[in-house]
C-alpha cells in the first residue's frame, strides 16, 4: 500500500478529515495535485465526493490544478456536477480559474451531465451563470445534443 504523503492527504480527502487534511498540506513539500493510483487528484476526490468544507479548504491553495482531470477526463466541476453537488458547483463557480465548460475526454460537458443525470438544482445554478455556454451540450457519441431533458 502507497504511504507517500500525497496518499495520505487524498485519503484525508476522501474520508472528509478537513484538520488532517490541513495539516498534510502545511509541508511545502508535498504535490497537491499527485493523482492517486486510481488517478483521482485529491481536488477531483473531493468533488466526487461533495466534501464541501474540504473544497472550500484546497481552493485557499495558490498551486492546486482546479481543473486536473481524471485519467477519462473528469474535470473536478464536472464530477461535481455529476454528483448532483449544487453546494459544491457553487463554491467551484465562484472561482475564476475553474473552466465550467471543460468537457470530458468523449465530449460530454458538465451542464450536459449534470441534464442527463437529472440534478435539477445543479441544472439552475449552472443556467444562472452567464459563462455555461449551452451550445457546448454533446452527447456520449460527440454529437451536438441541445438541451437534455429533465425528469419530472
Amino acid at each position: 500500500m502507497n504511504s507517500s504523503k500525497e496518499y495520505r492527504l487524498w485519503l484525508a480527502v476522501r474520508s472528509g478529515h478537513l484538520l488532517v487534511v490541513k495539516t498534510l498540506v502545511a509541508d511545502p513539500t508535498l504535490d497537491v495535485n499527485w493523482l492517486s493510483p486510481f488517478g483521482f487528484s485529491s481536488m477531483n476526490v473531493a468533488c466526487l465526493d461533495g466534501r464541501v468544507s474540504v473544497v472550500e479548504f484546497l481552493l485557499t491553495l495558490p498551486h492546486i490544478d482546479v481543473n486536473l482531470p481524471e485519467k477519462d477526463g473528469y474535470s473536478p466541476f464536472l464530477v461535481s456536477c455529476q454528483g448532483g453537488h449544487h453546494d459544491v458547483v457553487s463554491l467551484l463557480l465562484a472561482d475564476d480559474r475553474v473552466r465550467v465548460n471543460q468537457a470530458k475526454d468523449n465530449g460530454c460537458t458538465p451542464f450536459y451531465i449534470a441534464c442527463e443525470k437529472g440534478h435539477k438544482e445543479v441544472v439552475l445554478v449552472l443556467l444562472a451563470d452567464v459563462r455555461i455556454d449551452l451550445t457546448l451540450n454533446r452527447t456520449d457519441n460527440g454529437a451536438s445534443g441541445g438541451l437534455a431533458s429533465l425528469p419530472g
